[in-house]
């Protein structure tokens, strides 16, 4: 677990949630830095602050900040979101699978990509007033957001179809673009158009940001690193490939990543934990 006095519960939603959301997950403490990187995701981000508000800028050059506080989302994005809590941070939300999202939104996915978005525009529903409470125990909490997400699906009828050519998209072994676009039985723009619209990004680039947190949820931190070898084992070409797809998506290298982590967290942090967040130390 990551150190200091920050109480971090994340857990599998079950079915038949877990078609659309990896995991719901709690959070409440002060973290020991000032300011966190969160990494590009795949898949929209559920937030629902019960406490003091998060600061956060929203991806890209022309990025705007946010209060937070209340029920937000998340879209998809490319770069990373920047957070910077204003006291005790206290949260509950649901990671969404890629795509997933479309089974409680209407609307094209890629409207919200690289956006931060209250759900007051997007699904009051989900999380009506009153159904998570800053009071209630963290595992209560969890349990009445799984029942408020389950209560909201409402999956498109073509979801099985698309919902595995994402799959494929963003496995190891799952091919390439190409491959998986003729699998499915569409042209190559209609492909790319739907992959967009019901993820929120491009298929290559889906795949580009899968394939590098393959990469991240293999480091290990609390010892050195061998590159090379993690390079190729989450499926790069080589090396420098690597640190291409790292520098363009995070905005920094492979080693300031490693670095920024031991340096807020020291070396007690284990493979897997926290792999999206890099803590930036404010002096």
């Amino acid at each position: 677990m990551i150190p200091g006095d920050f109480d971090f519960r994340i857990r599998p939603p079950g079915d038949p949630l877990d078609r659309f959301v990896s995991a719901v997950w709690y959070a409440r403490g002060r973290v020991p830095h000032g300011r966190e990187r969160i990494l590009p995701s795949p898949g929209a981000v559920l937030l629902v602050v019960l406490g003091a508000p998060l600061r956060m800028t929203e991806p890209g050059e022309d990025a705007g900040l946010v209060e937070v506080s209340g029920a937000w989302l998340t879209g998809p994005h490319e770069r990373p979101i920047f957070n910077q809590p204003t006291g005790e941070t206290h949260a509950v939300g649901a990671v969404f699978q890629p795509g997933g999202i479309g089974a409680f939104i209407d609307g094209p996915i890629d409207a919200i990509a690289n956006r931060i978005l209250s759900m007051d525009e997007l699904a009051p529903s989900i999380v009506a007033p009153g159904t998570l409470s800053a009071e209630t125990d963290p595992d209560a909490t969890l349990d009445a957001l799984t029942d408020a997400l389950v209560g909201a699906m409402a999956p498109p009828a073509d979801h099985r179809r698309w919902s595995g050519a994402i799959e494929q998209l963003i496995s190891a072994d799952g091919g390439s673009v190409a491959a998986v676009q003729q699998a499915i039985g569409v042209s190559r723009r209609h492909f790319a158009a739907q992959i967009q619209q019901r993820v929120g990004l491009r298929p290559k680039s889906l795949q580009r940001i899968a394939r590098m947190r393959r990469l991240l949820e293999e480091l290990d931190a609390r010892k050195p690193v061998r590159w090379s070898e993690e390079a190729v084992g989450a499926g790069y070409f080589d090396q420098p490939h690597a640190i291409r797809d790292f520098r363009m998506f995070t905005g920094m290298t492979p080693t300031e990543y490693i670095n920024r982590r031991r340096e807020a967290w020291g070396h007690d942090v284990e493979p897997g934990e926290a792999t999206n967040f890099i803590p930036e130390i404010i002096r």
